[in-house]
């Protein structure tokens, strides 16, 4: 039975746990800004706005208004013609008038209602070519200001992009340190068991950790790891941040180490145990030492 005194195994855990937690935090911040930083390139490229729509403009000389403009030319036109014969040759009144009648009230309708109409969708379509030359002269010029403040904010977002990524490797190497003391088998290295055995001897007096890892079943407690995790990410992180404070420099760092050292070769432990014990404290070492220089987790 794999049992380790509580004064090693308990910091320990929070070390594993803050460094899963820290990555899982600088990895959502990372895909955050990825997201952000294709947006941006985007934008650069296109200026992130779409061509105003070319408007779908009236028919101005339809079918009916071509008949009733040809009509009402023929009957104005015949109209003329009587007038001019009238004159020439006067015909009787009343057959003068019912030409006259004829003629215009059929003519000046056909003639005038064809005319106002085609006027009219031609002013529209004029203005709406108007209204979508405008919306050019307006989208080239939000273009190029997108494109400007586009092309300002893709240096900074890549430069904080990369310092994720430099976090992300100084994290892959904290838990290589801190699982190479081999406490934590292999299928249990990632962040639920991680927070699941920190809760379970950060809250009882146990020592067992084979015990512990018997009671483990994902399935069934992920759900509620989940809110643990969400509730105490910050928490744990702002503890090993204080911790971290209380040894920034390395004469105490040095000097925390030696004391956990002392501890050790007060207890009873074979050669085995005692090189975990020692991977326990170089992996405290290693914790302190992040976070004392990570100025990440301060912004």
């Amino acid at each position: 039975m794999a049992r380790y005194d509580r004064e090693f195994l308990v910091p320990y855990l929070q070390n594993v746990c803050a460094a899963h937690l820290a990555k899982r935090r600088v990895i959502r911040d990372q895909s955050k800004l990825g997201r952000e930083l294709d947006r941006q390139n985007n934008i650069s490229r296109n200026g992130g706005i779409e061509n105003p729509i070319y408007p779908n403009r009236h028919s101005v000389m339809t079918a009916e208004r071509f008949w009733a403009l040809l009509l009402g030319i023929v009957f104005i036109g015949l109209f003329l013609v009587s007038l001019c014969a009238h004159i020439i040759s006067p015909a009787p009144a009343g057959f003068f008038a019912f030409i006259v009648i004829i003629c215009l009230g059929a003519g000046l309708p056909c003639l005038i209602g064809s005319i106002y109409l085609i006027s009219r969708d031609m002013k529209s379509n004029n203005q709406m070519i108007q209204a979508y030359n405008n919306a050019v002269i307006r989208t080239n010029q939000e273009r190029k200001q997108n494109i400007a403040k586009a092309n300002s904010a893709i240096p900074g977002l890549q430069q904080q992009f990369n310092q994720c990524e430099s976090e992300l490797n100084r994290l892959r190497n904290l838990q290589e340190k801190l699982y190479g003391a081999n406490i934590i088998p292999r299928q249990y290295r990632n962040v639920y068991a991680a927070m699941y055995l920190y809760d379970w001897f950060s809250t009882s007096g146990a020592d067992d950790l084979d015990h512990a890892l018997s009671m483990f079943v994902l399935e069934e407690i992920k759900e509620r790891l989940d809110k643990v995790i969400e509730n105490q990410t910050d928490m744990l992180l702002n503890q090993q941040i204080m911790i971290a404070n209380q040894y920034r420099s390395i004469e105490l760092q040095e000097r925390h180490q030696s004391e956990l050292v002392s501890k050790l070769n007060r207890i009873e432990a074979s050669n085995e145990e005692r090189n975990r014990y020692l991977g326990m404290i170089e992996g405290n070492t290693a914790t302190i030492a992040y976070f004392s220089a990570a100025e990440y987790y301060c912004k």
